[in-house]
């Protein structure tokens, strides 16, 4: 016989419940809301608390039970009762308002397009690309004002090399090199390199802690968060962050795995790069 719906109880107690949106999955249920804490649905198992005596304990599973009011008993008028609406996001423990006063525009259940396991739909590959060419001219002003001491040892070094560029064409003797000594190119060359490096992954860096976002980000209306956890609103843990863009930079020092790391996206699932691969991160769209 089924558990009687009781406004005293209210709602079941936490424990592990079939995925209100996935079938093939379970979900913990912390006594008023959904988790983010899945696990494979088992051929048998015993939902909610462990204890044999608790009366709201289920029996094995079953694919399709669809949330812990069904499962421990509750008729769906009494769930209604308790304030609860029989909508995805709301079995899930969330309110529309709520959601929405978080930032982001819509709640997108799992299975309705690419999203985290949460349900935060996933930002588009043209997004990304966007707030990349933003950030990339936020940073070549930040760089040019950081290697200005340089300009006039480069400009001197590229004018020598030059001429001699010309003179080789014309004689046809050897093609120099402008990493030769006699240029005094090389050590400018990797001075300014390094700066560059350096202050793209401490920008990145920064905002990702402080925002969640570069400001190319931002203006795309996307943020980075960890992996399968789209509704959290706390700032990137700085360890993720730093591992993320050094992970980046890394990858763009050689040509092929540069281009191999932008162009992952279109075809992984979850659209990550490598570099959120590495970090376990994702970027999800706020708007």
């Amino acid at each position: 016989m089924s558990q009687q719906y009781d406004p005293a109880q209210q709602l079941p107690p936490s424990g592990w419940y079939p995925d209100p949106v996935d079938t093939t999955q379970e979900r913990f249920w912390d006594g008023s809301n959904w988790t983010t804490r899945q696990r494979p649905l088992a051929s048998e198992a015993q939902y909610g608390p462990p204890s044999a005596a608790q009366p709201w304990s289920g029996g094995g599973s079953q694919a399709g039970v669809q949330a812990p009011y069904q499962q421990t008993g509750y008729q769906q008028t009494g769930y209604q009762q308790a304030g609860y609406q029989p909508t995805d996001y709301q079995q899930a423990g969330y309110q529309q308002a709520d959601y929405q006063m978080q930032g982001y525009s819509q709640y997108q259940p799992q299975g309705f397009g690419p999203s985290t396991a949460d349900g935060v739909p996933l930002s588009g590959w043209w997004r990304r690309v966007g707030a990349t060419v933003l950030d990339t001219l936020i940073l070549a002003v930040l760089i040019g004002l950081a290697t200005i001491p340089f300009i006039d040892t480069l400009t001197v070094g590229m004018e020598a090399w030059m001429n001699d560029l010309v003179l080789a064409a014309q004689t046809g003797a050897q093609v120099p090199s402008y990493t030769d000594a006699k240029y005094g190119l090389r050590g400018p060359l990797i001075t300014i390199y390094v700066i560059s490096e350096a202050i793209g992954i401490i920008y990145s860096t920064a905002m990702l802690v402080w925002k969640s976002a570069t400001v190319g980000q931002l203006a795309a209306g996307i943020r980075v968060v960890p992996k399968d956890q789209g509704m959290t609103q706390r700032p990137l843990p700085f360890g993720t962050a730093l591992l993320r863009n050094v992970a980046y930079y890394a990858l763009s020092a050689i040509t092929i795995t540069g281009l191999i790391n932008v162009l992952f996206p279109l075809w992984n699932r979850r659209r990550q790069t490598l570099h959120d691969m590495i970090a376990r991160t994702q970027v999800v769209k706020v708007r």
